[in-house]
C-alpha cells in the first residue's frame, strides 16, 4: 500500500494546495508511517494529534486537516485488521463529512465510538445517518393493540384533523453492546445520564430484515419539572442502517465491544398527526405497542413525541388517563413484573464492590478504564 497516494487519492485540491500538501506529507511520511503501525490506540491518538498540529502550522484549512487526519485514522484501522488477519476484502473508502463525527460525538460524548462510526461510514458498512433527534417517550402499561386501535378510531370520529397510519408489524431483537467494564451503562457523565450502543434487528418476514445501529444518551431528570417532563423519558439518539451486518458484527468484536443484553419483542405501531387546538400547532407522534417474549409481561404502548406538552393531551384524547405511566426501560419492565432473573444478560454486577462478573468467567470493575481498541 502506497500510504502517501492513498491519503491523497481523489482529495479535492487545486494545484498549488495539492503541491503544498504533498510536500508536507513527503517530509513527514516516516512519522505518519510510524503512527500507522502502532497497535495502541492511546499512542496512535497522541501521534495523530501531533500530525494534526503540524498540518495546521502548515497553514492548511481546518476542513482539509480534518479530512487528512480522518483518512489516516481509517488507514490505521485497515492496517490493524490486516495484522489481525481480518479480511477487509476490496474495501472502497468514501468521503465522509467530518461533521458526522462531531454529530455522533455530541450524542455519545465518546471519542472511540465516534471514530468507529466514522470508519464504518467510510467503508460502506453504515448507510445514511438519520437526523439526530431528542426523543421523548413514556409507556402506558397493560394497554393492548386492540385498545389502542379502538381509542384511535373513537378519536378520529371527533377530530377530522387526526391522521392515522398503521405501520408494518415486525419482530424486534435488540442487542446492547458495551465495554467489558460497562463504561457506557455504568459510568455516569457529570451532566448526563447513561449511554447505550444498540443493534436492532427488525424482522418483517424471513426475506425482509433490517439492521439498525443506534447511539443514545439519556437525560437526567431535572428538579421542579412539570407533570409532562417528570413522566416522560428523554434522550438524544442517532441511528443508521447497517448495510453489511456480517462485517459490522466482526468489527464490533474486534473493537473490544461485547454484547451485554438482548431483548425480544413483537411490535405493532401507529404514526399519528393532528392539530392540537389547545397548543395551536400540529403534532406528530408514534404509538408503539410492544409484547415482550415473556408471558408474564403484558402488552403495553409506548408514546413517542418530540412535543413535551402534547404527550399529556394525547393520553387524554385516547382516554388512557387511568393507565399506569411507566418511564423506565426494559430492565425496569422485567423488575416491575418480578421476572428480572429471566432477563437475557451476559453479566452480573455486584453493587457493593462494583465488580462485573461475565458469563465467560471474566471479572472486571465499573470503575476501570476503557479497553476499546478504537
Amino acid at each position: 500500500m502506497d500510504i502517501l497516494e492513498t491519503i491523497l487519492w481523489d482529495l479535492k485540491l487545486d494545484n498549488k494546495l495539492s503541491d503544498d500538501v504533498r510536500n508536507f506529507l513527503e517530509c513527514h511520511i516516516e512519522a505518519i508511517e510510524g503512527i500507522l503501525f502502532l497497535e495502541s490506540i492511546s499512542y496512535f491518538t497522541s501521534g495523530l494529534e501531533t500530525v494534526r498540529q503540524n498540518l495546521l502550522w502548515a497553514n492548511l484549512s481546518g476542513a482539509m486537516v480534518e479530512e487528512i487526519t480522518s483518512r489516516v485514522s481509517v488507514l490505521w484501522v485497515l492496517l490493524n485488521w490486516e495484522r489481525l488477519s481480518f479480511n477487509t476484502g476490496d474495501v472502497e473508502i468514501i468521503e465522509v463529512d467530518i461533521q458526522h463525527y462531531h454529530d455522533i460525538y455530541n450524542i455519545c460524548l465518546d471519542q472511540p465510538l465516534s471514530t468507529l462510526f466514522l470508519i464504518w461510514k467510510s467503508i460502506w458498512v453504515l448507510g445514511d445517518v438519520e437526523v439526530a433527534e431528542e426523543e421523548n417517550e413514556l409507556k402506558l402499561l397493560e394497554t393492548s393493540y386492540e385498545e389502542c386501535k379502538e381509542a384511535l378510531d373513537n378519536w378520529k370520529k371527533k377530530d377530522v384533523s387526526l391522521e392515522i397510519i398503521e405501520n408494518r408489524a415486525c419482530n424486534i431483537v435488540d442487542e446492547l453492546y458495551d465495554d467489558i467494564n460497562l463504561r457506557l451503562d455504568r459510568q455516569v457523565l457529570s451532566n448526563w445520564w447513561k449511554r447505550s450502543c444498540r443493534i436492532r434487528k427488525k424482522v418483517y418476514s424471513p426475506n425482509d430484515i433490517e439492521y439498525w445501529y443506534t447511539l443514545k444518551r439519556k437525560h437526567k431528570k431535572e428538579k421542579n419539572e412539570s407533570w409532562v417532563t417528570k413522566k416522560r423519558r428523554k434522550s438524544d439518539e442517532k441511528e443508521s442502517p447497517i448495510l453489511k451486518p456480517d462485517i459490522f458484527y466482526d468489527m464490533l468484536e474486534w473493537s473490544g465491544l461485547r454484547k451485554t443484553r438482548t431483548k425480544r419483542k413483537h411490535r405493532r405501531s401507529f404514526s399519528i398527526s393532528y392539530f392540537d387546538k389547545s397548543l395551536r400547532r400540529h403534532v406528530n407522534a408514534q404509538l408503539d405497542i410492544d409484547k415482550y417474549d415473556h408471558e408474564e409481561i403484558p402488552e403495553f404502548v409506548e408514546i413517542e413525541c418530540h412535543d413535551d406538552e402534547a404527550i399529556k393531551n394525547i393520553i387524554e384524547k385516547l382516554g388512557f388517563e387511568d393507565k399506569e405511566v411507566f418511564t423506565k426501560g426494559s430492565r425496569g419492565i422485567y423488575r416491575k413484573y418480578e421476572v428480572y432473573d429471566d432477563y437475557d444478560r451476559e453479566y452480573e454486577v455486584d453493587d457493593n464492590t462494583w465488580e462485573v462478573r461475565w458469563k465467560d468467567g471474566n471479572i472486571w470493575n465499573t470503575h476501570q478504564n476503557s479497553i476499546l481498541k478504537i
